[in-house]
């Protein structure tokens, strides 16, 4: 049973779509096993560059009474995604928070305040999964606030200037709602 286990484990591939490294251990008889173990491919800032480009070009938009929602990605976008969902990759968070920063700013400048976002598009479960949101399905409302929250807790998202320029025109829209509520 245990050359079993042994020889088993010597032939053990774990498939992540990343790298293979090789591991050794011993059992303590003598015997050694080699295990593969799987290490998250690297993605390139050129790999990032569809997403980049829907972020920075993304604008929510509505009719007269339909509250935008998070934007459905295309086949491409989701699986960039996805693959990056692997990844510590600050690019790619960037990205994803970039996008619900701006439909916060739209929900706040065209309604006053943030919207749900919803619990079913895929770019908002990455979007939840980002900021550590793991109770999104039985939470009451997952606020569009959610982007500025964790960006006020992650400081240094601020130097990514979309980013910045964003909070500032939040900062714009607060101000002026709150000029036009002591005017009334």
């Amino acid at each position: 049973m245990l050359r079993l286990s042994i020889l088993l484990l010597s032939t053990a591939t774990v498939a992540c779509g990343g790298a293979e490294t090789k591991k050794s251990e011993s059992n303590g008889n003598g015997n050694v096993a080699s295990v593969a173990i799987a290490t998250p491919t690297p993605m390139s800032s050129r790999d990032f560059a569809p997403l980049r480009r829907f972020a920075e070009s993304y604008e929510p938009k509505s009719g007269r009474e339909v509250i935008p929602s998070p934007p459905l990605l295309n086949l491409q976008l989701s699986e960039l995604i996805s693959n990056a969902a692997h990844t510590n990759s600050r690019s790619h968070e960037q990205y994803v928070l970039l996008i619900f920063l701006k439909l916060y700013r739209f929900h706040l400048e065209h309604f006053k305040q943030g919207y749900e976002l919803g619990r079913e598009n895929p770019l908002t479960k990455e979007f939840y999964r980002l900021i550590g949101e793991t109770n999104y399905q039985r939470a009451e409302l997952m606020d569009s606030y959610l982007a500025v929250d964790y960006v006020d807790k992650h400081s240094e998202l601020l130097e990514y200037a979309p980013i910045r320029t964003e909070m500032q025109r939040m900062d714009q829209a607060r101000e002026r709602i709150r000029r036009e509520s002591m005017k009334d």
